[in-house]
């Protein structure tokens, strides 16, 4: 008798601990969810990293071929699908060396400029073929380290500034779909700008083409760091952040667009009850949640998508001004007569037009095409992209709580 009321007494203490326990670590989590999420910031760039790396490997080739079909715009006049095009320093690379471009040769109309020959891609998968086969596998993940040195920092500073924003924000229960929106553009400002001078030399590292498989990266890296060092010297800490106006004309609409569309259709999941199951993960001791993954993956994709479609002429701007010269347009000496010839394009005169002027030059030259060129391998990149980083992270989150609940995994 007096066992059993012992053991009574122990399991009530242990109940008690462990209520206690309970209410320390809720108290805890909901000091901690409503700054960040639910978790800490290493675990945040855990999510981060495991995200980036796997959205990385999948997308960085539609990368490659979405910027090549923008910038290749530079270097062919309308209608010709193939081109002996005299670059005149158009974009930065002819201003090199021509060991990066086999068949450089001159002709009588630029005697004194390199001209390239160079085939015009027609579409994404006939330009992943053809960088492929000319170029070898490896000119598809160009740039990858640096593309995985810059989502690591940025996504934490993305989705951590997203969380902190959303949630702090007096909009968040008057304007649910407002306040992601301004939420989501105001932390793509500040994770597009910390990345600026990795993101220009990223898009120029993957707009050189080659013509021999055994160029290395290496090489074109070096191209690239010295072309930017002169830029630097010349021109000063500001020619870092080349480009970086278009890339918030195009990430800031993206975000908000994005997450104002993601926030919708969770929330229309969650009420329709569209993906939930009888059996819910979270009950048990798993820390993966099927339907908290399936509702994120396809949230993260369309939204992703319809952002896309509305700000791809940024993307093309942001592209072209990235990849071309520095020199001065006056300076090309035969503009005018190219001009004349029709095959003047709305990158070789730069300049330091405003950004929507700049846009308009290239409507007005080559059509509204021109500013939706790349728009399928982008898609093709931000769906999977979005789709995987947002689900990736969601489950990240409910994974760490797990572990922090000391549950087992």
């Amino acid at each position: 008798m007096r066992a059993s009321l012992r053991l009574d007494e122990q399991e009530k203490g242990q109940r008690s601990s462990t209520v206690i326990q309970e209410v320390k670590y809720n108290k805890n989590a909901n000091n901690r969810s409503k700054w960040n999420g639910g978790i800490t910031l290493p675990q945040r760039m855990a999510s981060a990293c495991v995200g980036s790396v796997l959205t990385s490997l999948l997308v960085t080739p539609f990368d490659v071929v979405r910027i090549r079909l923008q910038q290749q715009e530079m270097l062919f006049p309308p209608g010709l699908k193939n081109a002996d095009r005299c670059c005149r320093r158009i974009v930065f690379w002819e201003e090199n060396n021509g060991d990066i471009m086999a068949g450089v040769r001159e002709n009588s109309f630029c005697s004194k400029n390199s001209c390239v020959t160079e085939s015009r891609l027609p579409n994404t998968m006939t330009g992943i073929s053809k960088i492929a086969k000319n170029e070898g596998i490896s000119a598809l993940y160009r740039g990858i380290g640096l593309t995985l040195l810059m989502a690591i920092p940025s996504n934490v500073v993305y989705f951590s500034g997203y969380d902190i924003l959303r949630t702090s924000s007096p909009l968040e229960k008057s304007h649910p779909i407002l306040n992601p929106l301004l939420c989501g553009a105001s932390a793509r400002i500040l994770a597009a700008t910390s990345v600026a001078p990795m993101e220009l030399i990223k898009t120029r590292l993957q707009a050189v083409p080659t013509r021999q498989k055994n160029i290395r990266s290496f090489v074109i890296l070096k191209m690239v760091l010295k072309n930017m060092w002169k830029d630097l010297r010349d021109k000063g800490p500001s020619s870092l952040f080349k480009g970086l106006q278009l890339t918030l004309w195009r990430d800031v609409p993206f975000s908000g667009i994005y997450w104002a569309a993601y926030e919708s259709l969770t929330k229309w999941f969650k009420r329709t009850r569209l993906l939930s199951s009888e059996r819910d993960d979270l009950s048990g001791s798993s820390p993966f949640n099927g339907t908290i993954f399936t509702r994120s993956f396809l949230s993260g994709s369309i939204a992703g998508i319809t952002a896309a479609l509305f700000t791809n002429p940024f993307d093309v701007g942001k592209t072209r001004f990235q990849v071309a010269s520095e020199q001065d347009p006056k300076s090309f000496g035969t503009l005018s007569t190219l001009a004349k010839k029709g095959t003047t394009k709305a990158s070789e005169t730069l300049g330091r037009q405003p950004m929507f002027k700049f846009l308009f030059t290239i409507y007005k030259n080559e059509g509204l095409g021109a500013l939706y060129v790349g728009i399928f391998p982008r898609c093709l990149k931000i769906a999977p992209s979005c789709a995987i980083m947002i689900s990736t992270y969601e489950v990240s989150k409910q994974f760490f709580k797990k572990v922090d609940q000391g549950r087992s995994i």
